[in-house]
């Protein structure tokens, strides 16, 4: 992460404002290019969850354990979007 790497800026902080961007934009490309129904609310819950679990491991990655914040959020963004598809199918937000 350019922001905690690069400019020293605060982990927790940084994780916020990039994961809470990205989300809106996320949710409407999925519906658009149709992957996925038009629930936001559902969406939104799923989100929420993976969102908590996503700041609070990169936190620990980085602050606890020392890592570089580059290769955490590399590491659980990607275990983090495999799991957060199996939620959606629990959920039957993807479209057959």
């Amino acid at each position: 992460m350019v922001f905690v790497d690069t400019l020293g800026k605060n982990t927790l902080a940084s994780t916020i404002v990039i994961i809470g961007s990205s989300t809106i934009l996320k949710f409407y490309s999925y519906v658009y290019s149709g992957m996925m129904k038009r629930n936001f609310l559902s969406y939104i819950f799923i989100f929420a969850v993976f969102y908590g679990i996503n700041v609070a491991l990169i936190w620990f990655f980085v602050e606890v354990l020392g890592f570089f914040a580059s290769v955490s959020s590399g590491f659980i963004a990607v275990a983090l979007f495999i799991l957060r598809f199996f939620a959606y199918d629990k959920l039957k937000l993807l479209k057959s």
